[in-house]
């Protein structure tokens, strides 16, 4: 959801209007985002479990994604700022899960959470223009299309917090 933004900047500045500042602002919201989540989310977690938090940091994700592909100015900035926040959430709770879920486990299954993201992240980077420009989806819909990953991510940890949430009953 973020670097898929890159490539794809000139293109969104143009169709908006947006100032050169502007765009600097708007390129470095997530990690303004990530400053400001990063210490909340394991207090988060504590409150309401690690699942739950990380169901509520892809939901987080899946709403700034929406609003992002909206052609409003106000949507851009504000989308862009709630998928910092949603991907900070996962990001910070995720190796901790990991070493939860795989105490035997922890090497390889960071080796697998990082190449995933590594790989996905040069994906979206790779894909933006040639489905922006090549398909003809405008930047809105190659955006928009980021929704699906973060929909599975949120099925799957709904699964996995309804499966503990069972267990503990």
């Amino acid at each position: 959801a973020i670097t898929s933004v890159g490539p794809l900047i000139g293109t969104i500045r143009d169709d908006i209007g947006l100032s050169n500042w502007s765009v600097a602002l708007l390129t470095s919201l997530p990690l303004v985002a990530f400053a400001m989540m990063s210490p909340i989310a394991p207090k988060l977690a504590n409150r309401i479990s690690n699942e739950a938090t990380l169901a509520l940091g892809l939901f987080i994700l899946i709403i700034g994604i929406s609003l992002r592909s909206i052609t409003i100015i106000a949507f851009l900035f504000l989308g862009t700022l709630f998928v910092g926040l949603g991907i900070a959430i996962c990001n910070v709770l995720l190796p901790g899960v990991i070493k939860e879920k795989f105490p035997t486990k922890v090497a390889i299954m960071t080796s697998i959470y990082t190449t995933s993201m590594g790989i996905l992240a040069t994906t979206a980077s790779g894909v933006s223009v040639p489905l922006s420009e090549g398909l003809h989806l405008g930047w809105q819909l190659t955006l928009f299309i980021w929704i699906f990953p973060a929909i599975v991510g949120l099925i799957i940890w709904l699964v996995v917090y309804k499966k503990k949430h069972w267990k503990q009953q």
